[in-house]
């Protein structure tokens, strides 16, 4: 079961509110980014739109992405549901500028 695969890759700290660290498979993204991944079948998906996805619904449009709001800045490998919400190109941009 994917979600079980997904949670056995994380490092889940006693504070609900601290950055839950995705210890899986890294993908090589624009610019040197490195995101968290995992295999769903033949596909490669990025865990941080599955939890998101779990979580907050699906995406309102194909162009949203699963944006952190980590209280420390932007952890990329932080899968904590709380730290994640769906945002606009244009607000993911605008909270990175921000930090």
């Amino acid at each position: 079961m994917l979600w079980a695969r997904v949670w056995a890759k994380a490092t889940i700290p006693d504070d609900p509110d601290a950055c839950i660290l995705w210890t899986g498979a890294l993908s090589l993204k624009r610019h040197g980014t490195r995101r968290p991944v995992i295999r769903n079948g033949h596909r490669v998906v990025a865990v941080t739109r599955l939890v998101c996805t779990w979580f907050h619904g699906p995406s309102p449009t194909a162009r949203h992405h699963a944006g952190h709001t980590c209280p420390a800045g932007e952890n990329r490998i932080c899968i904590n549901p709380r730290h994640l919400e769906w945002q606009s190109p244009e607000e993911n941009v605008s909270w990175r500028s921000a930090r």
